[in-house]
Order: C-alpha cells, then sequence, then structure tokens
C-alpha cells in the first residue's frame, strides 16, 4: 500500500502559520533596530558614516529605511512572492513605530 503526500495550499494554512508569520514581523523588526541602534553594530555606522554619509551611512541609522530593506530581504526568503512588498512596508512601519517607543521610553527615563 503507497502512501499519498498531502499537499496544502498556502491560503489553507493554519493558526501556527499565521503565528509564525507575525513572529518573523516581530523578529524582522527586532533584527531593524538591533542594526540601527544596537551597541554591537555601534563601529560599524559609525565608519560607515565616514565613509558614505549620504546613502549607507543614513540607511544605518534610519529604521524605518533599514526596515524596508531587512523586511525586503525577509520577504524574499520566507514569503510567498507576492507578500514581499508587503513585508517590507511592514516591517518598515513596525521599525519606525518601535525606534519611537522605544526612544519615547529612554527620554522619560533621562537616558
Amino acid at each position: 500500500m503507497r502512501h499519498q503526500r498531502q499537499i496544502v495550499e498556502p491560503a489553507e494554512k493554519t493558526s501556527v502559520g499565521k503565528m509564525n508569520e507575525v513572529l518573523l514581523l516581530l523578529g524582522f523588526t527586532g533584527l531593524t533596530l538591533i542594526i540601527v541602534r544596537g551597541s554591537i553594530f555601534h563601529g560599524f555606522r559609525e565608519w560607515l558614516l565616514r565613509m558614505r554619509p549620504q546613502d549607507l551611512g543614513y540607511l544605518l541609522t534610519c529604521p524605518q529605511c533599514m526596515g524596508f530593506w531587512v523586511g525586503l530581504l525577509g520577504g524574499v526568503i520566507y514569503a510567498d512572492f507576492l507578500l514581499v512588498p508587503l513585508y517590507a512596508g511592514a516591517v518598515s512601519l513596525l521599525a519606525a513605530m518601535a525606534d519611537r517607543w522605544v526612544s519615547g521610553l529612554a527620554a522619560q527615563h533621562g537616558k
């Protein structure tokens, strides 16, 4: 007796699949903030700002800009082709909002 493989169409994703998409978006947002604000990339950002301040240097200091590119790359790797622009826009928006929120918290606490 042969076993047949069951094909699951993308439209039939389970709630776990949708939760994974939410986690991916949050993970990409976190990665964006680490690149743009994290101390681990501080030296690299400063060096790039000295070398290429108008383009790449600015990209590494703008959460919304970097979020777009992180989301675009993440969408290419993890999402269906038609969802790539959605990932790019969502991560860009989430990164900008998260950065403003974290900056507001830091200002409240005098950091």
